[in-house]
């Protein structure tokens, strides 16, 4: 580790690793409560360099919206869209976090009209669809869930006009590339 910036100590923060994009292959950690018990939304990423040293970097975020705070909840990655689901923060009135979107492409976040009633759950994407299982309800702390929800991914991403052209923009990308590939193959 060098002598960049570091994510403050937390618990109870959610993590998962981008497998596309500019983001590729870095650690992505969200949220949590640092150790002074205040909720974050903060962004991280861990990056390993060629020579095999590694450096946090914090995520930068455009103007505009700022996630909620949050901890106890999961994020995923659809591309290199992070997906944010659930969470817990210091509300009595048990006040549901929306579904969240950062596009690591363009350092924006999308408030997504949808929310989420589960905290310590887990998320995982098939396909087009996020599979989320278990956890607790906020209304209901003491009672694990059971059964498994689907949230189809195209549907959501066509729900908000900036995610639908920032999807569509993303399709293009990625059907350009595979074009690009398969031709190369083709000149070889």
């Amino acid at each position: 580790m060098n002598n960049s910036p570091l994510p403050s100590p937390r618990l109870y923060h959610a993590y998962s690793i981008c497998k596309f994009g500019i983001s590729s292959n870095m650690i992505i950690i969200h949220g949590g409560i640092n150790n002074r018990g205040s909720i974050l939304n903060d962004c991280w990423g861990l990056r390993e360099h060629k020579n095999g040293t590694w450096e946090w970097v914090l995520a930068p975020y455009n103007q505009g919206y700022q996630p909620q705070k949050r901890f106890q909840h999961t994020i995923t990655f659809f591309y290199n869209f992070l997906i944010v689901i659930g969470g817990r923060n210091y509300s009595v009135d048990y006040y549901m976090n929306p579904i969240e979107i950062y596009d690591t492409q363009n350092a924006e976040w999308v408030y997504v009209f949808a929310f989420f009633n589960r905290f310590q759950h887990s998320a995982w994407i098939v396909g087009k669809s996020i599979y989320i299982h278990g956890g607790f309800t906020l209304k209901s702390t003491l009672i694990a869930q059971s059964g498994i929800i689907k949230i189809n991914l195209l549907k959501m991403f066509k729900s908000d006009y900036i995610l639908n052209v920032k999807f569509d923009e993303l399709k293009k990308k990625i059907a350009d590339e595979k074009k690009r590939k398969k031709q190369f193959k083709k000149n070889k």
